[in-house]
């Protein structure tokens, strides 16, 4: 639900939007056509051509990103074949609840609560991280969510018309694809959500990355051509 324009003309093109659609600001616009009108959408990146980047929202909740989250998760231990594994199931809790489950990634093989934001570590895994004073798991985890007490935003229903970035400039948005890794230079395209991902999807290269989300910012910098 971020989108800040860093370096960016202010010049932005309102059209008018689907009824239907449902977006954040930072998610990719397209076109289509409804009895032979134009209106702007959520861009798939094949299907529906990317054009510019939204920065209206018509939701009726928000999301949020987490990228990198670590959790430390202790376990009870054996050695089979020299290899310390957990004797029991083991389960931990992310910072946050109502996870997109589409969008989860982990280091680890776990099975996942999306609803309450729980992990589970299968008995029998080997641990990963050992100190003197602690044998168990780091999880390592990025995902979407929803944000739950903070209702969603039409800033488009007075006027029927969404604001969309077309011109080059340089943005910062916390509306990408978790499921992905970012490195500065890296080609950006669009997914089948509308989001901005370093994964080739068949879109065109819409931008180019200038600085990965991290666990201390969860936004992405990027310039859009």
């Amino acid at each position: 639900m971020i989108l800040r324009p860093v370096l960016a003309n202010s010049l932005v093109w309102s059209c008018p939007v689907d009824p239907s659609a449902t977006f954040e600001a930072g998610a990719i616009a397209g076109l289509i056509e409804i009895n032979g009108e134009l209106f702007a959408t959520v861009s798939d990146g094949v299907n529906i051509p990317p054009i510019g980047i939204i920065d209206d929202s018509k939701t009726k909740a928000f999301t949020g990103t987490v990228i990198d989250e670590v959790q430390l998760i202790p376990a009870a231990t054996t050695l089979i074949n020299g290899v310390l594994v957990s004797t029991v199931d083991v389960m931990g809790s992310l910072n946050e609840v109502n996870i997109m489950e589409s969008s989860f990634t982990s280091n680890l093989d776990v099975v996942l609560n999306p609803k309450k934001g729980l992990v589970v570590i299968p008995a029998g895994t080997p641990v990963n991280y050992e100190t003197p004073n602690f044998t168990g798991f780091e999880v390592k985890a990025s995902y979407r969510y929803t944000i739950s007490d903070y209702s969603g935003l039409d800033s488009v229903s007075s006027s029927g018309l969404v604001s969309i970035h077309f011109n080059r400039g340089i943005f910062v948005t916390n509306m990408f694809d978790s499921l992905a890794q970012y490195w500065p230079g890296q080609a950006l395209h669009v997914n089948s959500e509308g989001l901005l991902t370093s994964q080739e999807t068949g879109s065109p290269v819409v931008a180019i990355a200038l600085q990965p989300a991290s666990a201390l910012t969860n936004e992405l910098m990027f310039m859009w051509l």
